[in-house]
């Protein structure tokens, strides 16, 4: 900050604790003991002190998130990112001058930059507080809202392992029944109505076909649900072999992770009792 002493027509001598500084310059951050002496030839002198401190005012942080924003919702911005590239979205915050301190938290939790992190389903507030020596502190608050972008699944190959022989010629299975398959609490759409006339391998895997359904998933905490009905294994006049069914579920979370790790993205659940079956469903994952 520029100062300069000036008045009263005689000599002005200015120290600073104790040490001559000039009538005119430049005063640096925080606190300044002043002694000024004022001399005139025929007058007393005359000596009074002043305390000066220098404030400095900070710039603003800059902002940076990894995606672009999506919107509005309740006032908040929106971000969307790929669930299926990374589990959370990243954002960092640039502090406004060189040096300057900053604290980042998130709904009230300190972050360093490693974990700068927000996770979909969730409307964190980020407070940013900055600071510096002789500087007024500023704090910044955004609160945003989270989302993944929306996902869709589609059913790709459905395999059926027979654990068990019926104990007819040629060792094949006659399985009836019905799977369904849905999203959440919703109703779930038929996947495959088993005809009975298909004979499926003993102790080993088979591939059958079925309806191509698609889901569209909006939400990181989504699931799929899958089950069975009515299966049996049909061996016509001598009664049927009943089959226990399955009810299962498998969440989006635990897809997305897998697709992440390369790993196959499917549902995979074996039934229960004397004629055991395990259904395989292979998923298709894109945003």
């Amino acid at each position: 900050l520029s100062y300069e002493f000036s008045g009263g027509g005689g000599t002005i001598t200015v120290k600073e604790n104790g040490t001559s500084i000039g009538t005119s310059g430049k005063f640096g951050l925080g606190p300044h003991s002043l002694s000024i002496k004022v001399t005139n030839p025929g007058q007393k002198p005359k000596t009074c002190t002043k305390d000066v401190y220098i404030q400095g005012i900070l710039s603003d942080v800059t902002w940076n998130f990894s995606e672009n924003s999506s919107g509005t919702e309740d006032g908040y911005t929106v971000y969307k990112f790929s669930y299926l590239s990374a589990s959370y979205m990243t954002f960092s915050v640039s502090a406004g001058n060189t040096s300057n301190s900053m604290k980042v938290e998130v709904d009230n939790v300190e972050k360093t930059s490693a974990n700068w992190k927000l996770y979909p389903d969730t409307t964190p507030t980020i407070k940013v507080t900055q600071t510096r020596l002789y500087c007024k502190t500023n704090i910044y608050n955004k609160t945003v809202v989270i989302k993944i972008k929306p996902i869709t699944v589609s059913v790709g190959a459905c395999n059926m392992y027979c654990h068990f022989d019926d104990g007819k010629l040629g060792g094949k299975n006659d399985i009836a029944g019905k799977a369904y398959l849905g999203v959440n609490n919703s109703a779930c759409s038929l996947l495959k109505e088993f005809n009975p006339d298909y004979g499926f391998n003993t102790n080993g895997w088979d591939t059958y076909s079925h309806n191509n359904l698609t889901f569209t998933l909006y939400n990181a905490s989504d699931y799929l649900h899958f089950y069975t009905e009515g299966m049996v294994e049909k061996d016509g006049s001598s009664g049927d072999d009943d089959i226990s069914e399955v009810n299962t579920t498998k969440s989006l979370s635990d897809l997305a992770s897998a697709k992440r790790n390369g790993s196959d993205t499917k549902i995979e659940v074996r039934s229960s009792g004397a004629n055991e079956v395990t259904h395989q469903i292979m998923l298709n994952l894109s945003d």
